[in-house]
């Protein structure tokens, strides 16, 4: 909008060029005589009306709404903001291939920015809260903002689509967290491991006690978050951030080569990868379905993490406009462990030798 306002300023204060008179002035000594204009200013005119026409034929009239985005677009985190803006206009570009119906709603996405910090989550929230064409809102990304926010919705408020959370739509925290966690306690426990250490919980995550964690993984549990204390036979959960993450890994490395490190969500942002010192037994889990693959092999992005936001687009469009988006399968989802490629890529898990 600032360029559209700048261009009416440089409007306004630019002078009349076309058939304007009011700068003519008689030469000293001469009378004024007749002045004869070309065509160009009329033809050029003419063109442009016609252009307008043209283009006002092309333009999509039909009824807008908007997919709403909160993600970090700012700071350390930007990266998984645009990646996830990315994959929201990917679902509704796909989508406006099946969709053919006359009057089918246009649909447009609105992003604002968290930057990672719950205080600019929870702005972001209200300003998408108090739009009224905002028909589904996409985000916070993480547990821990999603947590901040969410006593902001009302009973009016348009749906909210956490990507992270969507295999456990309309559960709570342990609709999709806790698989996770029971997956790394199996495959932790099938390579060695006798106990599992949690550590950086975050609120979004269950704030269960070390008992009930244990029987979620199937293995005993500690939850700490010190990595000096980590101890031969035990693996690591790391349920925070993917800075705060990288951190605990290499100061775990220093005592601690070959204890098995896994994330959840944070394993896919970039951020991560970028910080860590080593990725010799690093793993993550992931919410996946049966279709990412192929998905995966025509999309960029491509990443898992971007794949949740795309399914959560899908979700969104379903809810804002069912002629035709309606008729979308429901996904089966599974969970996916991964380790990481030579440039930092998700690839299928293969437990180390």
């Amino acid at each position: 909008m600032s360029s559209a306002r700048s261009s009416q300023s440089a409007l306004r204060s630019r002078p009349p060029e076309f058939g304007s008179l009011r700068n003519v002035q008689p030469s000293a000594g001469r009378p004024l005589r007749h002045v004869h204009r070309p065509m160009a200013g009329a033809r050029l005119f003419f063109l442009a009306l016609v252009l307008a026409f043209t283009l006002a034929g092309c333009m999509d009239v039909r009824p807008a709404t908007k997919i709403g985005l909160i993600a970090p677009f700012e700071g350390l985190y930007r990266r998984t903001g645009y990646e996830a803006l990315a994959a929201v206009r990917a679902a509704i570009a796909d989508a406006t291939t099946v969709t053919t119906q006359p009057g089918a709603m246009g649909v447009l996405p609105l992003a604002l920015d968290d930057s990672d910090d719950p205080a600019q989550a929870r702005r972001a929230l209200e300003k998408m809260l108090a739009s009224t064409d905002v028909g589904v809102i996409i985000g916070p990304l993480t547990p821990a903002l999603a947590a901040a926010v969410s006593d902001l919705p009302g009973a009016a408020a348009p749906p909210i689509v956490a990507p992270f959370a969507l295999p456990g739509a309309g559960q709570d925290a342990a609709g999709w967290a806790t698989p996770l966690v029971q997956e790394v306690g199996a495959l932790a426990a099938r390579h060695g491991a006798q106990t599992l250490v949690l550590a950086g919980w975050t609120p979004g995550w269950p704030d269960y006690t070390a008992a009930q964690w244990a029987a979620v993984a199937g293995m005993p549990v500690r939850v700490h978050d010190d990595p000096a204390t980590v101890a031969g036979g035990e693996a690591v959960l790391w349920l925070g951030a993917a800075d705060s993450g990288a951190a605990y890994l290499n100061a775990l490395r220093a005592q601690q080569p070959d204890v098995e490190f896994w994330l959840g969500p944070a394993g896919g942002d970039p951020v991560f990868i970028e910080r860590a010192e080593t990725r010799r037994r690093v793993y993550w889990v992931v919410w996946v379905d049966d279709d990412y693959n192929a998905w995966a092999a025509t999309h960029s992005p491509s990443t898992p993490s971007a794949y949740l936001v795309y399914r959560a687009a899908q979700a969104a469009l379903r809810e804002i406009d069912d002629q035709g988006n309606a008729a979308l399968p429901s996904p089966t989802w599974r969970v996916q462990a991964y380790t990481f490629g030579a440039s930092g890529e998700p690839l299928p898990y293969q437990p180390a030798p």
